[in-house]
């Protein structure tokens, strides 16, 4: 008897680990793409990082690889706070996407990796901007002049 609940465990731990490592193995691309946006919507952000890079390394010619290969970059740094990673993923992206539209964005995101949004002088400047040309506005609470 004391050898069937050790055993039990263990068969239940295996075909756990087994039924999350292959959960990503069957989907095609479209399927991962929108699976890791899901998570990401969720706040399951390891999760979708294991659905991004599942579709990166299954489909590398995908559209959506370079999205994905972005948004690893993203999600480490802004919400796994693992800049090393995060860093790999965005010159990966840059390396192998160096025409894709978002090439700007992971240079930014690069430039600034691991910086308080405050410690940022262009978008202080870019809030305050807004902040001041909203302030005249009707909706903004603010007197006009009669």
């Amino acid at each position: 008897m004391r050898l069937t609940i050790p055993v039990g465990i263990l068969t239940i731990a295996i075909c756990f680990s087994v039924l999350m490592v292959g959960c990503n193995k069957g989907l095609d691309e479209r399927q991962l793409f929108e699976q890791a946006k899901k998570f990401q919507e969720e706040n399951n952000f390891a999760a979708a990082v294991d659905s991004y890079e599942a579709l990166v390394k299954k489909y590398p010619q995908s559209r959506q690889a370079p999205q994905c290969l972005f948004m690893l970059g993203y999600l480490y740094a802004n919400h796994l706070d693992d800049l090393d990673k995060a860093r790999s993923a965005y010159e990966t992206f840059l390396e192998q996407y160096p025409d894709d539209p978002l090439v700007k964005d992971a240079r930014w995101e690069l430039n600034h990796l691991g910086q308080d949004v405050n410690e940022i002088p262009e978008l202080n400047t870019m809030l305050q901007g807004s902040a001041d040309s909203l302030a005249g506005t009707p909706d903004s609470g603010a007197s006009s002049p009669e």
